[in-house]
C-alpha cells in the first residue's frame, strides 16, 4: 500500500506540506474466492475399475460387480455390471420394497396377513434376517406380482425380472434374474432415502444389518464395520448386495456370480473395502 501512495505523489508533486492523514484502503483481493466443490455425480474410478477386472479375471467363476460410494467422492466402478444373473434370495429386497411402497400408498399394513398366515411384518423379518423362502411368493401375491414388476420398471430397475410363476402361482422352470447394476442402484437409492419413507427405509436397513448369513461381503470387512446386506445362494450361484458403513467411505456393493464360493466374494469385498477406506 505504501508503494502505491508513493507512486501517486511522484506523479502529482506538491509544494504544500501533507497534513491530512491517509486512511488505509480496505484490501480487496484481485482473485475471487473459490469455494470447494464436490462432484456433481458418480465418477468412475479407473484404478478401482481395473482392479475389479483383474481380480475377476484371475479368479474362477463368472462375475457381475457394481460398486458405488454414497456421498464423499462418489467413486464408482464395475465389471460386467449389466450382465444378467439368477438373483437367488437377493430378489427378496425388491419384494420387501414393493410391499412397503404399497403400504405407503394406503394399501395393506405391516399387520396385514399373507396367505401363509404370517403378517407382513413377520415375513419381512423372516426374509431379510433369515432369508426365509416361504414368504416370498405370498408377499409378492399380496401386492400383485404385475404391480411389483411395473413399480420396479418405473423406478429404473429395468433389467430385473422376478415373475417366474404360471397362472396357478406355481414356479416355472425360469428363474428370477437381475444385474449387479440394478441391485447396486437399488441399494444406493434405498440408503439415500429415495425409495421409501424414513421409517420404512430404517426398517429395511435394520433388518439387513441383523441378517445371520455373514460369509460373503460382511466377512471381507474389518471387525466392527457395520454392513447391511442381503445374500443369496443356490447350487452354483453366489450373490450378495450390501451397503458397507466404512470408517472413511460408505458404499454399496453388489456381487452376482456363478461357479464361485462365499470365500471368493469375501475376498473381493476386502479388496473394495481396502481401496475405498485407505
Amino acid at each position: 500500500m505504501a508503494a502505491v501512495v508513493a507512486a501517486y505523489f511522484i506523479a502529482r508533486p506538491s509544494t504544500q506540506a501533507i497534513t491530512s492523514k491517509i486512511t488505509p484502503q480496505k484490501h480487496v483481493s484481485d482473485t475471487p474466492s473459490i469455494k470447494p466443490t464436490t462432484p456433481r455425480g458418480p465418477v468412475v474410478d479407473a484404478n478401482l475399475q481395473s482392479q475389479l477386472q483383474n481380480w475377476a479375471q484371475n479368479h474362477s467363476g463368472n462375475y457381475g460387480i457394481a460398486v458405488q460410494e454414497v456421498g464423499g467422492k462418489q467413486r464408482m466402478a464395475s465389471y460386467q455390471a449389466d450382465r444378467s444373473f439368477v438373483t437367488a434370495s437377493t430378489y427378496k429386497l425388491f419384494v420387501v420394497y414393493g410391499i412397503l411402497h404399497d403400504i405407503e400408498q394406503g394399501n395393506h399394513s405391516l399387520g396385514s396377513t399373507t396367505s401363509l398366515g404370517l403378517t407382513v411384518s413377520q415375513c419381512i423379518d423372516a426374509m431379510l434376517i433369515r432369508s426365509n423362502n416361504d414368504c416370498g411368493y405370498p408377499m409378492g401375491k399380496l401386492m400383485g406380482w404385475n404391480n411389483l414388476i411395473a413399480l420396479l420398471k418405473q423406478q429404473g430397475f429395468t433389467n430385473t425380472d422376478l415373475y417366474n410363476y404360471d397362472v396357478s402361482g406355481n414356479p416355472t422352470s425360469a428363474d428370477k434374474t437381475s444385474t449387479a447394476q440394478d441391485e447396486a442402484d437399488f441399494m444406493k437409492q434405498l440408503v439415500e432415502g429415495k425409495l421409501l419413507t424414513k421409517d420404512h427405509t430404517d426398517l429395511m436397513l435394520s433388518r439387513m444389518k441383523q441378517q445371520i448369513y455373514r460369509e460373503r461381503i460382511p466377512a471381507g470387512v474389518p471387525a466392527g464395520v457395520e454392513v447391511a446386506d442381503k445374500p443369496g445362494w443356490l447350487t452354483g450361484i453366489q450373490c450378495d448386495t450390501a451397503v458397507v458403513y466404512g470408517t472413511k467411505s460408505t458404499y454399496v456393493i453388489s456381487i452376482m456370480s456363478t461357479n464361485t464360493t462365499p470365500t471368493q466374494l469375501a475376498s473381493l469385498s476386502t479388496l473394495v473395502y481396502d481401496y475405498l477406506n485407505n
